[in-house]
């Protein structure tokens, strides 16, 4: 082999070389990530931001305000709160970081919920870090740190169960309970 063929053939080489390293590092640097990430997060069916809707649920008017809301399949999801809920003798506020209402079976799970509740002549501050409202059953599932408080009385517990129908209130895990004398 002469001088000339070898320089051709180094020359052919190290072309060969830099192609092949230029091809790997344009594919590595072009890759659709989309493609290879198998837990990326889902893109809601529908997103509304800055929301206020009513709704009548057990005779009861709702009003929610949410500055962001998204519908994906049968759930409603918000963020940031406020709901109001009217009826004849009663006027709740309820305020939570998040919530979500799932359509078919009528369930709304409030998160980090504060609560002012007036029925009548009396005031109730209610706040549980997850509030669960099945509408049909006219449930109330308190869980996780729950503090309920009036002018005469303060209950602490990790759940309690509020039944509309039954009126009645259960701690299945206890409870403790603070009162004050009228004087």
């Amino acid at each position: 082999m002469n001088n000339k063929t070898k320089k051709k053939l180094i020359r052919t080489i190290i072309l060969l070389t830099i192609f092949i390293i230029s091809f790997i590092l344009w594919k590595d640097l072009n890759l659709n990530l989309d493609d290879k990430v198998t837990n990326k997060p889902k893109v809601p069916e529908v997103t509304v931001k800055g929301i206020t809707f009513e709704r009548k649920i057990n005779d009861k008017l709702w009003k929610v305000t949410a500055p962001s809301t998204f519908k994906e399949g049968q759930t409603i999801t918000a963020t940031d709160i406020i709901a109001q809920i009217q009826a004849k003798s009663e006027d709740t506020k309820i305020n939570a970081k998040s919530a979500s209402y799932d359509l078919s079976n009528q369930v709304f799970n409030f998160n980090e919920a504060k609560l002012l509740s007036k029925q009548g002549s009396n005031q109730y501050n209610i706040s549980s870090n997850n509030l669960i409202f099945e509408s049909q059953a006219k449930k109330w599932n308190f869980n996780g740190k729950v503090s309920a408080s009036s002018k005469e009385i303060t209950i602490t517990t990790d759940n309690a169960i509020l039944c509309e129908n039954e009126q009645t209130c259960e701690m299945p895990k206890g409870g403790k309970i603070i009162w004050k004398e009228k004087k």
